[in-house]
């Protein structure tokens, strides 16, 4: 039992690490500076609807600790770079948080 319950509470933490709990799969994806950044609550504002289609996507989620990264003001260039699986939320963020995620 005890075995159990620590394979899950591992997987709950693997899960929110990723940035979308598993409540969230499908509806609103949060990311770290989401509400607290001048980047992050830019592309909340308009870039929400790809971010939340990225973490319905394996390949894409696994990759989003580069929108986090861009989003605290750490820099976007790894995010933009990776042009496979990020390039529709590269684009909104370039086109909408131009100034805001340099």
């Amino acid at each position: 039992m005890r075995r159990l319950l620590s394979l899950l509470a591992m997987m709950a933490v693997a899960l929110a690490a990723v940035g979308c709990p598993p409540t969230d799969y499908g509806t609103r994806c949060r990311f770290e500076g989401d509400t607290t950044t001048t980047c992050g609550t830019c592309i909340a504002r308009a870039c929400q609807a790809v971010v939340d289609e990225c973490c319905g996507s394996f390949g894409c989620k696994e990759r989003l600790s580069t929108l986090d990264r861009c989003s605290r003001g750490q820099g976007c260039d790894s995010l933009f770079a990776n042009t496979v699986y990020l390039e529709d939320l590269s684009q909104c963020i370039k086109a909408s948080c131009p100034s805001e995620c340099p």
